[in-house]
Parts: C-alpha cells; structure tokens; sequence
C-alpha cells in the first residue's frame, strides 16, 4: 500500500509540475505574431518552405464543408479522408484546412486554426499549395492519432504518422516522418524520414536537423479498420 500511494503521490505532482509548464509555454506561441513559414530556423536564414510534390487536393475527388459555426474554420476533405466525429475544430470561416485522399485524424484530436487580426488571406492561410491556401494542410496518407493537438499554421505531407498525445505548432513535417507519443514539435522543419521519440520536444531547427532517420517501411502504417 506505501509502495502504491507513493507511486500516486510522484505521478500527481509530476503532472501538477508539468501541466503549467507546458500550458504557458503555449500560452506563449499563441501569444506571437505567427503569420508564415519564414524564419523557422532560429532566424539565421529566411526561406520559404516548399509545398509537397504530392498529397494536393483534387476538385473532383473533395468536397468542401463550408461551417456554419462563427468559431470553426472550412474544410477542404478528400472524399476518401477520415475524420473522427469526436475531432475538435477551432478557427474562423475564411480560415481552411485540408485534408488530402486517405488521410486518417482519429478521436480526440484538435485542429486549432491561430486567431489572425489582418484581413489578408495569405496571414489566415499561409500554406500554399498549387494555388490553393490553407491554415493547415495534412497531405496524403498521414495519420494523427488520438488525442493529437495540431495549431496552426502546419503543414504535414504525406505518410506522416503522428502519435498518441502529441502537440504540433507552427511546424512543417515533411515526408514519412514519424512523431511518437507524448512529443512536442514547435517552429521547426522535421526534415523526411526522421523520428522524433516519445516526449521529445523539438523547438530549434538544430535539433530537426538531428533527429535519427525511420526506415521506410515504417510510415506504412494501417489502422485496424482501415484497409
């Protein structure tokens, strides 16, 4: 019994401890001025960060959920895309997010589009993708696993599987790259094929650019029920 409630004692303060870090830390991201992709590398260099080669949507093969909420962005949803009924949205109207042919965003996960002050459709949606802007884009096959919290903006391409719990702010996932539970990737561009470990938090580009390389095979990853 004093091995179990001493276990119970260490599990509640260390998530009293953690959990205010964690919330001002971003408290804090959604406090800046987060408009583009520039800059993302500790503000040495200014680059644009490329679209993905695939994974755009298709006219003829989306449709498109306009909302009705005042507080929910648009959808642009491939008609072969999943998403979980218990997937929370937040955003504004104008603002999109899209979601390309068999992308999988399971239970409990959170898109949250950034507030924008200015009326420009390029600060809403900064992501741009053969003419067409998003806040948020999730490029083909990617999976966002339970409970995922993805802020705006973000750009995850295709094959990317993101696990249990995880954060994602203002960050580009470029292809096959896997995030495991618990981990926080905040104003970085993970380079392809990279794994970021369970509760690992990457915030500078030095780090990304560290991060050890998944085999391929791993990205094909399938979903008991989806087949």
């Amino acid at each position: 019994m004093r091995h179990t409630f001493a276990h119970f004692t260490i599990a509640f303060l260390t998530g009293a401890l953690t959990a205010p870090i964690v919330k001002n830390y971003v408290s804090e991201l959604l406090s800046e001025d987060i408009h583009t992709f520039h800059s993302m590398d500790n503000h040495k260099d200014t680059q644009t960060i490329s679209p993905p080669v695939q994974g755009t949507l298709e006219l003829e093969t989306t449709h498109s959920i306009a909302s009705n909420n005042s507080h929910q962005p648009s959808l642009l949803i491939a008609t072969d895309a999943y998403i979980a009924p218990s997937v929370a949205l937040y955003g504004e109207p104008d603002q999109r997010i899209g979601l390309a042919s068999g992308t999988r965003i399971l239970q409990m996960v959170t898109l949250a589009v950034s507030p924008e002050t200015s009326d420009h459709d390029l600060h809403k949606n900064p992501i741009q993708i053969q003419g067409a802007s998003y806040a948020i884009y999730i490029g083909e096959r990617a999976i966002l696993d339970c409970g995922t919290r993805v802020l705006s903006p973000a750009l995850i391409e295709e094959n990317v599987y993101i696990g249990p719990g995880t954060i994602i702010c203002n960050a580009c996932l470029r292809t096959g790259v896997i995030v495991e539970e618990g981990a926080m990737v905040c104003n970085v561009e993970i380079p392809p094929y990279r794994r970021v470990k369970a509760w690992q938090v990457v915030r500078f580009q030095h780090e990304a650019e560290n991060l050890t390389l998944c085999r391929d095979s791993l990205t094909n990853r399938t979903i008991p029920g989806f087949l």
